[in-house]
């Protein structure tokens, strides 16, 4: 299940213009278009990847499929926080990677920028997202195992009470 957009022909244009016009690659407003473009590619990606979740749970008696779509929601979710992490491998010291941890979490100190990464990038997507969509997940698989309904009431006293800890 997809929704609107054309990630793929996103992608392709993108990639185009740095053939036809390789001196893209060194402009730094080419790089802050390619990150942004990127990142919203990867958040369709996630849409994509929790709306074929959900549409599997409603369509789909198996409980095996349900889990191998959280599965795919979650091996997604997990590898966003590598973005830091690779980010880190640039440097080759102490302050050279934390640069490069600081500006891929933000696009300098005069920007107004400055969380617009953060909340897209800053490590929270598995610690804090990432568990969230796995107590849904755990929940979905086990409701649909048990062939019980989905008890929306207890799935968000399981989250908020995670999210109080």
């Amino acid at each position: 299940m997809s929704t609107a957009h054309d990630d793929e022909g996103s992608l392709a244009v993108l990639y185009n213009a740095t053939v036809k016009a390789p001196r893209l690659l060194a402009m730094a407003s080419f790089h802050l278009d390619f990150v942004d473009v990127t990142r919203q590619l990867m958040g369709n990606a996630c849409i994509d990847l929790y709306n074929d979740l959900v549409h599997t749970l409603r369509m789909s008696e198996n409980a095996t499929l349900v889990q191998e779509r959280g599965s795919n929601l979650l091996s997604f979710l997990k590898g966003l926080d590598a973005w830091l992490d690779d980010a880190k491998t640039g440097g080759e010291t102490t302050g050279a990677r934390d640069a490069m941890a600081f500006n891929a979490r933000i696009w300098g100190i005069q920007s107004d920028l400055n969380d617009y990464a953060a909340r897209a990038w800053s490590g929270l997507v598995k610690p804090y997202y990432g568990k969230r969509r796995q107590i849904f997940v755990d929940v979905l698989v086990t409701a649909k195992k048990q062939e019980a309904g989905l008890d929306a009431v207890a799935v968000q006293k399981t989250i908020n009470a995670f999210e109080g800890s």
